[in-house]
């Protein structure tokens, strides 16, 4: 709840206040995951805490119209969450499919992701508010 909170006061107090008169686009993007759109099983809680994001950043780009606001999905990347989501998650069966995305080589390089993310903030092809995966982008 926290970090939901911290992110708000931010973007909304400091960012955009800071940036508000200054030449060019603004854009704020927040971090987003599938499972704020998507149930999986034992993952409830960042879930909840996800899709309250997208829903609190969906927000500011309706108050906000000046503002490009990207809820942004990097998908599953190969990161020390990911090695701990798949030694310790407490279902069996989501374990056993990230276990097999990282033999297979089908978790994503955060340099991929992240180059995914800058083509898609430069090109401005996205509508504000919006959640997209990067599975939607490749």
């Amino acid at each position: 709840m926290y970090r939901m909170l911290s992110g708000h006061c931010l973007t909304r107090s400091w960012f955009l206040r800071t940036f508000k008169h200054s030449e060019g686009s603004r854009t704020v993007v927040n971090v987003s995951s599938l499972l704020a759109v998507k149930p999986f099983k034992a993952w409830g809680m960042y879930a909840m805490a996800k899709s309250g994001r997208d829903m609190l950043f969906s927000v500011i780009a309706a108050e906000e119209p000046a503002v490009a606001v990207l809820n942004y999905a990097p998908g599953p990347l190969d990161t020390a969450m990911q090695a701990e989501v798949r030694r310790s998650l407490c279902d069996e069966e989501q374990r056993s499919l990230y276990a097999s995305m990282h033999v297979d080589g089908k978790l994503v390089t955060a340099d991929a992701s992240a180059k995914i993310l800058i083509k898609l903030i430069c090109a401005k092809n996205f509508t504000s508010g919006a959640h997209v995966d990067y599975y939607d982008c490749i």
